[in-house]
């Protein structure tokens, strides 16, 4: 039996709406998921367009939930920012995402901060080198972290 184009169609938006289910996508992670399974590119792109129209897909509502989710996490600005980069988000969409977001990240990265070393201070140059890589690790940005350790 041969699968008619409406056929093929139905069978992506199922796909995507399963994965959609489980998380949001970007537009690029959800082509990209489809297209590992087989999926006809022409016919990707013309469900993923319906759903973004539906707005059962949104770049936007994925970069707000992302941004939200990795900061509870304690992760900086700049990590996230790469993140989001990665994951197919656009450098203007991220801009506004991340300008928007109501966080302090300088309280954001003593918390972290706190959390990982506990209230102590560093004791010595090489323990506040360590506490820099860490919070260079999780993006948080050099000046803040420098301020915080460096400044004496």
């Amino acid at each position: 039996m041969i699968a008619t184009e409406a056929d093929q169609l139905l069978d992506i938006e199922q796909a995507a709406m399963r994965l959609l289910a489980q998380n949001e996508h970007t537009v690029r992670q959800l082509n990209t998921k489809l297209r590992k399974k087989g999926f006809d590119a022409e016919a990707i792109e013309t469900v993923l367009q319906d759903l973004q129209q539906r707005n059962l897909l949104s770049d936007e509502r994925f970069a707000e939930q992302y941004l939200q989710m990795r900061s509870r996490k304690g992760f900086g600005p700049v990590r996230i920012e790469q993140e989001m980069h990665e994951k197919g988000v656009g450098d203007s969409l991220i801009a506004i995402t991340m300008d928007d977001a109501d966080i302090n990240w300088y309280e954001l990265m003593l918390e972290t901060l706190q959390k990982k070393y506990g209230s102590g201070s560093a004791s010595d140059y090489k323990e506040r080198a360590r506490r820099a890589r860490f919070l260079e690790y999780r993006g948080f940005a050099a000046a803040m972290i420098g301020k915080t350790l460096f400044d004496d």
